[in-house]
């Protein structure tokens, strides 16, 4: 889920109260390996969500609304909390992942940003 949530982030996931939408971060159990993942809801039809990693080329099966953990309430990095990708950016950022666009535009947007970054002191 980088570039959004890293591995180190402490996540607060609540019970899904109702229907996901399309941006939510949630958690399920993958069905093959029986891990608990949380990846973004990018497309729904009906009860069956499409869920993919913000960081991945391709989205993961299907996954039945059944087999939904909870949604990310909150992210903590570092004793603070962040909002970025959880806000109602969230929607956009289920769009863009659908349509392949995030990663491609994460990466441009970070390169852009090294850039234009302060010099280092010594």
């Amino acid at each position: 889920m980088v570039p959004f949530i890293h591995s180190e982030d402490v996540l607060s996931i609540e019970p899904i109260v109702n229907k996901p939408a399309i941006g939510d971060v949630v958690a399920f159990i993958e069905p093959e390996r029986g891990l608990l993942v949380i990846h973004r809801v990018i497309q729904r039809q009906g009860d069956t969500y499409t869920i993919k990693g913000d960081n991945q080329d391709t989205a993961d099966q299907n996954i039945s609304q059944g087999s939904l953990v909870g949604k990310v309430k909150e992210v903590e990095r570092a004793g603070k909390n962040i909002h970025l990708g959880l806000g109602p950016e969230r929607r956009l950022i289920g769009y863009l992942s659908r349509l392949g666009l995030l990663r491609p535009l994460v990466r441009v947007a970070s390169r852009t940003l090294w850039l234009f970054r302060p010099p280092k002191r010594s």
